[in-house]
């Protein structure tokens, strides 16, 4: 990249390892490059010192830039995590007559990875859920499950490379890549692209990506075709009329929810819901780890009871198998059949 052509857009510049930023996006378009390999001279310092200073305070930092060729000023703006540090930020270089444009919405999230026998727990920043058209206002907690994130995705493809991602990734390691997804509100297709570091913390491995929308680079008819097999499923369920999960039995004792297929079951309990808890009963458990084991032979099928929303269980017929033994032996698809559904106490 040139000097000419890297002062022309906002850049986004990685700052959640310890090692050198690295600049990810150019606008809305991917990049992977040092900063210290994109400037020069006057630019290349004045760049430097605005990402330090914007790390370092929190707060946008400007400076002018004296014998720049492509600009004499320039912008930085931290991108906050959901923890409030700064995680990236956005670099403009330019000319001062010339202002640019609101940079690009980036949103964060940080995954708790080192967590005993338990499914990881996500925090989010508020961009994210505007990203994934969720209405702020409906929003209830701070901390979230696997299904408040995979929920929106659209593809089950994509949602079983990153979920792997949260068991393989190594401190110091990245990832980037796209995924499609379908906003809560006005159930629009976006696609998403995203750039994730596995870094060491004080308290153990987190998983930190940065994410913005870039589908005004997409052609709308692409993203419905390529969405066709997922609707097929959403489609199938619906004509069998029952209601349809997909579920990671990796944990024995913490069996949790990826993403739910179609509406929830009506009245079950919110945790269950948002794949935070299973809300098995007590006493269904010896039963649910001989189904998981059973189901690596074949399909499954049982009664089960849940937590219901308000107290008590809801008692619910299911049949289940592995989603694709060859691509993994611990997530599977469950359906669950609306016309056994009766609410018991215990």
């Amino acid at each position: 990249m040139t000097d000419a052509s890297a002062a022309s857009d906002w850049l986004l510049i990685e700052t959640i390892g310890e090692s050198e930023p690295l600049i990810v996006a150019k606008g809305l378009d991917r990049q992977s490059r040092k900063l210290r390999n994109t400037f020069r001279g006057a630019l290349m310092v004045a760049a430097e010192n605005l990402v330090r200073a914007c790390v370092t305070s929190g707060d946008q930092q400007r400076e002018s830039v004296e014998g720049a060729k492509f600009g004499d000023s320039a912008i930085a703006i931290p991108v906050h995590g959901a923890n409030k540090a700064v995680v990236a930020v956005h670099l403009w270089i330019g000319f001062e007559a010339q202002p640019p444009t609101t940079p690009p919405e980036i949103g964060v999230w940080d995954w708790e990875l080192d967590v005993d026998d338990i499914p990881p727990r996500l925090l989010m920043s508020p961009a994210v859920l505007r990203i994934f058209g969720v209405n702020e206002h409906t929003v209830d907690r701070s901390v979230f499950g696997t299904a408040d994130f995979f929920t929106r995705f659209e593809r089950l493809s994509d949602i079983v490379r990153m979920l792997n991602l949260l068991h393989i990734s190594k401190p110091g390691e990245v990832n980037d890549g796209t995924f499609i997804a379908r906003t809560a509100e006005s159930r629009e297709l976006k696609e998403i692209r995203y750039f994730q570091r596995c870094v060491d913390t004080d308290a153990g491995r987190r998983l930190r990506g940065l994410s913005w929308d870039i589908t005004s680079l997409t052609d709308a008819k692409q993203l419905q075709t390529a969405v066709l097999d997922t609707y097929l499923v959403g489609a199938l369920a619906g004509l069998q009329e029952t209601f349809g999960v997909v579920a990671d039995m990796r944990y024995p004792n913490a069996l949790y929810i990826i993403k739910w297929l179609t509406p929830h079951v009506p009245g079950i309990g919110h945790g269950v819901s948002t794949g935070q808890t299973p809300g098995i009963h007590p006493d269904d458990w010896p039963q649910i780890h001989q189904w998981m084991s059973a189901v690596r032979d074949g399909p499954v099928s049982g009664l089960v009871r849940a937590r219901k929303g308000g107290g008590g269980y809801l008692k619910m017929r299911f049949s289940a198998r592995l989603l694709d033994p060859a691509v993994s032996d611990t997530i599977g698809l469950a359906l669950i059949y609306p016309d056994s559904i009766e609410t018991v106490q215990d």
